[in-house]
């Protein structure tokens, strides 16, 4: 039973479960790969038991991070911090998979599930591990490198003002020193508003109204796409919920709305990709300029990165971990920006 609460096991999983969801929710992993072992070990639930507490308690902190990163901006660019078009591309599949997950979930071998789990967060943690000690090598590299800069600038500033000195060996003033203007003619720290035009994105200097308007619609579609799915799941029914429609575990009725979801799912990712492929081409014929970090969606990566988000889903709903705990890792693999991977993962 729920209630009286024993503090020993529940208090203590409370506290790790907590802990725990701080340090996904700032990995961007969605904190299935810590819960479920947090769930066995202290409370000592069996992995199928363990992978259905963890679903709900990912959903709630998905929730919780996409409102708290909603809000905040991109590091690089003029647009939010969650990148909805990588979440629009990759979402829909994802709960493909999970579709095929949580079914496989309830069929294979708790030892199957627990051996499974094991090898895959040990790999997904030395890939993570391997990129991230390689981010921070390339991260200290540029940072001596501009150390070094500097400190030749300050050593060769002396001898360019000692180049002032006139032949009779009187200083001339600062003030009497004629300020150098650039050949473009511009002065006072400007630059020439043609260079600026040029490193535009294209989130800067447009109809900022109608790509807000975009934004809400993309966010919205989305949103509709997953109330559709769960909607589905609640009216198969299954366990200890009776379906609304009468439709018992295992007839014709259940089969039917459970594999439902597919097609459901497949039509958002037929028109998300659709949609994400028309504006990268829109942006090709305007001569954007894509910066390190910003994923170029054309007809390939709007495949081959779903695919792989499939897989993850799979993954999700097989052994309760969460999507990010792939996708993270992947968005990086992908060279995004780690916080806008980590708040990405994260919602």
């Amino acid at each position: 039973p729920l209630l009286p609460l024993d503090w020993k096991h529940d208090g203590a999983t409370l506290i790790c479960a907590t802990v725990g969801l701080i340090i996904a929710a700032s990995g961007g992993i969605g904190g299935g790969g810590i819960l479920v072992p947090i769930f066995m070990l202290v409370l000592g639930f069996r992995p199928k038991h363990a992978i259905a507490l963890s679903n709900f308690t990912i959903l709630g902190g998905a929730i919780a991070n996409t409102a708290l990163n909603a809000r905040k901006r991109h590091p690089q660019l003029d647009r939010p911090l969650i990148d909805w078009d990588l979440i629009l591309i990759m979402e829909p599949l994802t709960i493909f998979g999970a579709v095929f997950g949580s079914l496989l979930s309830k069929v294979l071998p708790n030892i199957v599930l627990t051996v499974s789990l094991v090898l895959i967060l040990a790999f997904m943690g030395h890939r993570t591990l391997g990129k991230g000690l390689k981010m921070w090598s390339e991260e200290s590299k540029r940072s001596m490198s501009s150390t070094m800069h500097d400190s030749v600038e300050m050593l060769t500033t002396p001898a360019c003002v000692s180049a002032s000195v006139d032949e009779s060996g009187s200083n001339m003033s600062p003030a009497m020193m004629s300020p150098v203007v650039p050949k473009g003619g511009v002065d006072d720290g400007e630059a020439p508003e043609g260079s600026y035009l040029e490193l535009q994105s294209d989130t800067e200097g447009g109809d900022n109204g109608a790509e807000e308007a975009g934004l809400r619609c993309k966010v919205g579609t989305l949103t509709l796409c997953f109330v559709g799915t769960c909607a589905l799941t609640v009216l198969k029914g299954g366990g200890n919920l009776a379906s609304p429609l009468g439709f018992e575990c295992g007839s014709p009725g259940f089969w039917g709305l459970y594999f439902g979801s597919l097609p459901w799912v497949l039509g958002f990712a037929a028109g998300f990709r659709w949609l994400l492929v028309r504006e990268f081409e829109r942006k090709v014929r305007r001569g954007h300029n894509f910066i390190a970090g910003e994923v170029q969606w054309d007809s390939w990566n709007t495949i081959k990165y779903p695919i792989y988000c499939a897989v993850s889903g799979l993954l999700a709903g097989l052994f309760g971990v969460g999507g990010g705990i792939v996708k993270g890792p992947l968005m990086l693999e992908m060279g995004i920006v780690p916080s806008v991977a980590s708040a990405s993962a994260a919602a």
